[in-house]
């Protein structure tokens, strides 16, 4: 992985809150993760947006629906896979 060095203000209260979140963390560390954390939440979106393009074969959907139980018996929930 390559690295890039930056200068950045920051909030200070933030920080503290995610000091507390990650104690005895090194600032390099908390901001790593914070910004993996978000690269990671925003291709979870962009794949929600996505969910009513992507159909599921009919015997896939039985077969989930019959393992998940009660839950979906009387098809109250269509291509529901989550």
């Amino acid at each position: 992985m390559a690295y890039i060095k930056t200068t950045v203000m920051l909030p200070q209260n933030l920080l503290e809150k995610a000091y507390k979140l990650m104690p005895n963390s090194l600032k390099k560390e908390v901001i790593e993760r914070a910004l993996t954390e978000f690269v990671q939440n925003n291709q979870r979106k962009n794949l929600r947006e996505i969910r009513e393009e992507i159909r599921f074969d009919e015997t896939y959907i039985a077969e989930y629906k019959r393992l998940r139980g009660s839950k979906y018996q009387d098809g109250e929930v269509e291509n529901d896979i989550s």
